[in-house]
């Protein structure tokens, strides 16, 4: 399959059934228009995926344009901020002049030949917005959700011991009791430490729909691969085509690891790709006491 050349955003649009600029009349701004393109590409995807006897051609164009416009909407490349503002019998006569790099996406974004399984992009299409945000840490201040759950289990447990090694050793109370609470003490400053996640580490967050962002941050390792993510992979047993479809998952499930560099791609795929990281993976529980896989 060879993708087609000479390819403007217009076509794009185009290939997810939008061909008049008067469908985006109700959106106030980019952000809202770019949920509308996402809604059309579902809907497309769903009719033409392969699974369902749909054309591959088909559906490989669909993937790419939208593909396309999501590169161009995270990257504020838009034109005059809007997408109808290519929908207009002007623009559409100026198309050769302003979609100049647009062909050089469409052929980049056509050749991933990965298809995800047609029940991963009917779970996609349940998602408004990604349900999840990788990128580094920018700050050295976040706790990590799960550390922080564990750090204080373990500072009720240290703070029990301390009580128990006091009441035992009651000849020398005052001593006892001095080196019991500092003990408790280093205890609990250790397990606050570890809930930090350090500036520049990668932390996966999940998006807080009462509060309309991303919270509830992870260490990468604590993180638990979703199913719906795990849906998503093609080959599992290889990075880079993992890495291609995560990224083609970006502002359908996930969101952040578009903006990240190369190594700290390659760290959270690495993590992705690990089976023993899936949530709902039995084996991971037969395998936890040696630790997160490095």
């Amino acid at each position: 399959w060879i993708a087609m050349t000479n390819k403007t955003l217009t076509s794009c649009l185009g290939d997810l059934d939008i061909t008049d600029g008067t469908v985006f009349d109700a959106c106030a701004n980019t952000d809202e228009e770019f949920k509308l393109i996402k809604k059309n590409w579902r809907k497309k995807v769903l009719a033409e995926h392969p699974d369902k006897g749909g054309d591959p051609d088909k559906f490989r164009t669909t993937n790419a344009s939208f593909e396309v416009l999501r590169d161009l909407y995270q990257q504020s490349k838009v034109k005059d901020g809007t997408y109808s503002s290519y929908l207009s019998e002007s623009a559409k006569a100026e198309a050769a002049e302003t979609d100049i790099d647009i062909d050089e996406l469409f052929t980049k974004y056509s050749k991933n030949t990965n298809v995800p399984s047609w029940d991963f992009y009917e779970e996609a299409a349940e998602e408004d917005v990604p349900g999840y945000k990788v990128e580094t840490a920018r700050s050295g201040r976040a706790k990590c959700t799960v550390c922080k759950k564990n750090s204080g289990k373990a500072a009720i447990a240290d703070s029990a011991a301390a009580e128990a090694s006091t009441a035992i050793v009651a000849s020398t109370a005052s001593r006892s009791s001095s080196r019991a609470k500092k003990s408790a003490s280093s205890a609990v400053v250790k397990q606050n430490v570890t809930t930090v996640i350090g500036l520049g580490e990668v932390r996966v967050g999940s998006f807080d729909k009462m509060a309309g962002s991303y919270g509830r941050w992870h260490h990468l390792e604590c993180w638990r691969v979703p199913k719906k993510v795990q849906n998503g992979l093609t080959d599992p047993s290889d990075e880079e085509s993992c890495l291609r479809d995560l990224l083609s998952m970006e502002e359908v499930l996930l969101t952040g690891l578009a903006a990240m560099d190369e190594e700290d791609q390659m760290t959270f795929v690495r993590h992705v790709i690990n089976s023993d990281h899936w949530a709902g993976n039995r084996k991971r529980k037969a395998g936890a006491a040696s630790g997160p896989s490095k």
